[in-house]
């Protein structure tokens, strides 16, 4: 019985473990003549109010052009028209926090299974 406890309580840690990924965000990033590359996915937003998402935008010329996330399909938008381009990362805030929170559901799951009250 305890060992089909723990395969449980490791699967639910694996599970939380994996739901890390989700503690991403968009954060602002410049593309301009000294930042003429964003390295991996890019939301542009244009001046319309728009956005757009794109893998490895880069500055030629005067637009931004790069391949629409999801498609092999290559897209330009004129850099006139380029208003934000944010780009998808890590939040360290919201990973800390779900990390202290996972840790806090380990240590209160081990605690219950072993009692919470140390024997004298």
């Amino acid at each position: 019985m305890g060992c089909r406890n723990g395969a449980r309580f490791t699967v639910a840690g694996t599970l939380a473990l994996l739901a890390l990924g989700a503690c991403r965000t968009w954060k602002p990033s410049q593309i301009n003549a000294q930042h003429e590359f964003v390295s991996g996915r890019a939301r542009v937003r244009r001046a319309d109010s728009t956005f757009v998402v794109m893998v490895d935008p880069r500055l030629v010329g005067d637009s931004v052009v790069g391949t629409l996330a999801g498609t092999r399909a290559r897209m330009a938008i004129a850099f006139a028209d380029v208003r934000l381009v944010e780009v998808y990362r890590v939040d360290p805030g919201t990973t800390a926090l779900a990390v202290s929170g996972i840790a806090l559901i380990y240590y209160v799951a081990w605690k219950a299974r072993r009692g919470w009250v140390e024997p004298t």
